[in-house]
């Protein structure tokens, strides 16, 4: 079994979505003086790799800690978008064999260009009753519109940000995300793996 890994690292260095805060870690004691190691992270919730809960846009919806592990765990299937410079729309992801219950990772080695996905795709992908949707971009979203957030998450469908595919073959896979159990938050940093089938 091969584990591949497609969670970003979190470092000071780490992107943040503009306007968020950047990523602070500070060393509160030292192996030399105090005969241990302890470390204080301050970041928003929203930092490298990271879960979207329906609480996020959703008046009522379930927070980070509310979303089954169901929805995170289970098939796959990486969609290679790469060669998109634009945004991701209904009929870009009607060329793949989406099932209801697949988990959908969209992958668009995203560098000088935001590749988004379009509302039309967002309501695509809830037609086929998906149960999560990962991107390689920081938002889902085009910058400063919240449409796909709006439709996926009022469907009940974790979004998940800030992945890494570039790595990664498109096809089926396991795959499995664990958020940290943060009561009430709308979001949280996660690791994701994928399991070659």
């Amino acid at each position: 079994m091969k584990l591949i890994d497609i969670s970003c690292p979190i470092s000071p260095d780490s992107a943040v979505y503009p306007g968020d805060p950047k990523v602070k870690i500070d060393t509160l004691k030292t192996l030399r003086k105090d005969g241990f190691l302890l470390s204080r992270i301050t970041m928003g919730l929203h930092t490298g790799t990271h879960i979207d809960a329906p609480s996020h846009y959703v008046p009522d919806g379930k927070s980070v800690d509310e979303i089954p592990l169901e929805s995170l765990t289970g098939d796959a299937i990486v969609c290679d978008l790469s060669r998109l410079k634009r945004s991701i729309t209904a009929g870009d992801l009607s060329k793949f064999e989406i099932n209801a219950e697949d988990i959908v990772f969209l992958k668009t080695q995203d560098t000088k260009e935001h590749v988004f996905l379009e509302v039309d795709g967002a309501d695509y992908l809830v037609k086929k009753k998906i149960k999560a949707v990962g991107i390689d971009c920081l938002s889902i979203d085009k910058y400063g519109s919240d449409a796909a957030h709006k439709k996926l998450l009022g469907n009940d469908i974790p979004i998940i940000e800030g992945l890494v595919l570039g790595h990664v073959r498109g096809g089926r896979y396991l795959t499995h995300c664990s958020p940290l159990k943060i009561t009430g938050a709308e979001a949280s940093p996660a690791r994701c793996v994928l399991v070659e089938l």
